[in-house]
């Protein structure tokens, strides 16, 4: 048989709490995106909210304008970002949830 190898993918859960509004807090380490092929990140429903909550996203702590901007709903990839994640919110005490592949 040809072709690529199947090589199948196994997810984790990481759950960080943004406890501060507009406060850069790492989500994801250098050392656990170093160890993943792939993720999916946004924010987490809790009881009686709404809608989902906006958030950044940046590859590095102090990433002044270079950074991505999600409505709640999120976004993923097939890459491992090296230097690891950070994210903010407008909205203190939201919870980020990052799945990743490995």
């Amino acid at each position: 048989m040809s072709g690529f190898e199947y090589i199948p993918r196994v997810g984790t859960v990481i759950i960080t709490t943004l406890t501060l509004a507009n406060t850069w807090y790492q989500v994801l380490t250098e050392d656990q995106a170093k160890s993943i092929r792939g993720l999916k990140i946004k924010s987490r429903f809790i009881y009686n909210q709404s809608a989902a909550y906006p958030f950044d996203i940046a590859f590095s702590a102090t990433p002044g304008d270079n950074f991505y901007s999600s409505s709640g709903g999120g976004m993923g990839d097939t890459f491992s970002p090296s230097s690891g994640i950070w994210a903010r919110s407008p909205v203190a005490g939201i919870k980020i949830e990052i799945l990743t592949y490995s």
